[in-house]
């Protein structure tokens, strides 16, 4: 039995490998034809929507916080930078908050691309087999 009540046989043609010929050239429509060695229904959609839904909306998000907080930080550093009297003084804390930002982009796009391994690599698992008939 297939996971899926409104395609019951689409999860076997989504993987033509686990035909079983013998079977098909037997009778085309046996329920043990259609179930050998097929994996659940539902991955091809779970794996669409991870890729095309969950990864883009969870880069997104964790994007933007980001920028949230790079842009309160610039806010802070220039009322910082405008109490300042000597120039060498702001020149110092202009690198100070430069090499800071640099690191800080740095470090984020590590965390994104962290997340969108996370993201993509449980959507290329598939679901555990369910039945006795499924590999």
């Amino acid at each position: 039995m297939t996971n899926n009540p409104f395609f019951p046989n689409m999860a076997k043609a989504w993987n033509p490998g686990a035909w079983n010929t013998d079977a098909l050239n037997s009778n085309a429509f046996s329920p043990a034809a259609w179930n050998a060695g097929m994996p659940a229904a539902g991955w091809p959609m779970t794996m669409w929507k991870n890729l095309y839904f969950d990864c883009p909306v969870a880069v997104a998000s964790h994007f933007q916080s980001f920028l949230g907080r790079r842009a309160q930080e610039q806010m802070q550093f220039f009322s910082e930078l405008s109490r300042e009297q000597n120039a060498a003084n702001m020149l110092t804390k202009e690198m100070s908050y430069f090499q800071q930002a640099a690191m800080a982009w740095n470090t984020e796009m590590m965390e994104l691309a962290e997340l969108v391994q996370s993201k993509i690599s449980s959507s290329a698992q598939l679901p555990a087999a369910t039945g006795k008939n499924q590999a």
